[in-house]
């Protein structure tokens, strides 16, 4: 079955955005993956300290057997994030997939809780809506995790429209903030 391109969530899609946050809310993370562009592995240089580089899409496998998939998207000037929901019949890697659930900062993540989905919109050029650019996980009794457009060079968070960047530090979170956007990464909570 041949998935639709990844789309940005704009500001008029809230409905949509509404719908993957109730598909989150109290389920657990079990697992963690990440999509690699064909020819790259993860980690190769993009791990740092309380930050990954993703090439194409991170995959957080819940406890009701769904995965919440967060991508980098266009649709012309318009670059954000897509978020969808998949069922995994049975979890195996897929080519370009790199199993990341045992890495130290997920590992302090899972079993715990999706409590709060908050997000960050942005205006990524003249002329286009308010488009997503970031999403936040806070858990029960563990750390946030924010998944957001970027990339980083020399330990250093930069804003890059087709990759992503995943910030396991609240202080990193709340201090990137790219020009186009009226708030950090660290956002705002979705109301259900």
């Amino acid at each position: 079955m041949t998935q639709a391109p990844a789309q940005p969530i704009v500001i008029a899609e809230r409905g949509r955005l509404k719908e993957w946050s109730l598909a989150l809310s109290n389920r657990q993370i079990v697992g963690v993956r990440y999509r690699n562009a064909p020819g790259s592995s993860w980690p190769d240089g993009n791990s740092a300290d309380a930050m990954h580089e993703v090439d194409m899409d991170v995959m957080v496998m819940l406890d009701d057997g769904n995965v919440a998939v967060v991508s980098w998207a266009m649709a012309g000037l318009v670059e954000g994030i897509d978020l969808r929901i998949r069922r995994e019949a049975e979890p195996s890697l897929e080519f370009g997939e790199t199993d990341v659930t045992a890495s130290p900062e997920w590992r302090a993540r899972l079993r715990r809780a999706i409590k709060e989905v908050a997000v960050a919109w942005h205006v990524p050029n003249e002329g286009c809506p308010d488009t997503l650019w970031a999403v936040r996980f806070s858990l029960s009794n563990g750390p946030p995790v924010t998944i957001a457009l970027g990339k980083v060079e020399a330990d250093v968070v930069q804003y890059q429209p087709d990759a992503l960047v995943v910030l396991f530090d609240e202080v990193a979170a709340r201090a990137y903030q790219p020009p186009a956007s009226a708030g950090p990464a660290f956002g705002q909570a979705v109301n259900p």
